[in-house]
């Protein structure tokens, strides 16, 4: 089943009654959702941002961008549009980790800030009610201690079972992004929309030094509110998978 949700709601209504949608359809898919993306919800998300973060490459912060805010989201949002917005590259900073390595950061300028946290609302919407229960990484009003209460609370209603901890390395440098594209697809069919998350995800860094192409790639997927998207679609979509394969082998004869 597919849907055409344009209407004359407000974009966090909309974004209510989506969610509704989805959560009663699971199937359907979403011909034309990039519409929600209105000057009235990057005018929002602009007030939600942490004036106090670094700045990007454009060495442009909150308050500079905010002394004409109604004319550069209008320019923005017309960009997007017409399918020509264009990220700049991030800015990276080298963020120093427990074994005296670094790990490089990618820093996005602040419109590009916005054009981020715009993608990963309509997404949240489209993609939460779907999510399994079992699944609490980058997910609202979800954090590592509910995690590990469930987890405790599974170890006391199973006793012979057993527990399997899996750690991808360098997971989000190694998400291919025809699978990615495929899983989101499932669920958006406006042509626009999935182009503006490719542009998103191909988005290039740059730093002062040169980069070794597996941080590179391991940059761009942290350019999506750091990879918070990507690691809940994409893991969601292949561990529901796993989790159905387990079923049918507890099933079996």
């Amino acid at each position: 089943m597919a849907v055409h949700s344009k209407d004359g709601q407000r974009w966090l209504t909309k974004l209510k009654r989506i969610s509704a949608l989805v959560t009663k359809h699971p199937e359907m898919t979403f011909n034309n959702i990039g519409h929600i993306m209105d000057i009235e919800m990057l005018r929002e998300l602009y007030r939600q941002l942490n004036g106090k973060k670094a700045v990007g490459i454009d060495k442009v912060s909150k308050v500079d961008y905010g002394k004409h805010l109604d004319e550069n989201l209008k320019n923005l949002l017309i960009r997007i549009r017409r399918g020509v917005y264009k990220p700049k590259a991030a800015r990276i900073v080298e963020i120093p980790k427990e074994d005296g390595s670094k790990r490089p950061l990618a820093i996005s300028c602040i419109e590009d800030k916005l054009v981020q946290l715009a993608v990963q609302r309509i997404m949240d919407t489209l993609f939460e009610p779907s999510f399994l229960p079992c699944s609490f990484g980058g997910r609202a009003n979800r954090s590592a201690h509910d995690a590990l209460r469930a987890l405790t609370q599974s170890t006391y209603e199973n006793p012979k079972g057993a527990i399997v901890e899996i750690d991808i390395r360098k997971y989000f440098n190694s998400i291919p992004h025809t699978l990615l594209m495929r899983c989101i697809e499932e669920k958006i069919a406006d042509k626009r929309f999935l182009g503006l998350v490719r542009t998103l995800i191909k988005n290039s860094a740059a730093s002062d030094r040169v980069l070794e192409k597996r941080q590179l790639l391991e940059l761009r997927f942290h350019l999506i509110h750091y990879g918070k998207l990507v690691f809940d679609v994409f893991t969601d979509h292949f561990f529901t998978r796993i989790i159905n394969g387990f079923d049918k082998i507890a099933l079996s004869p």
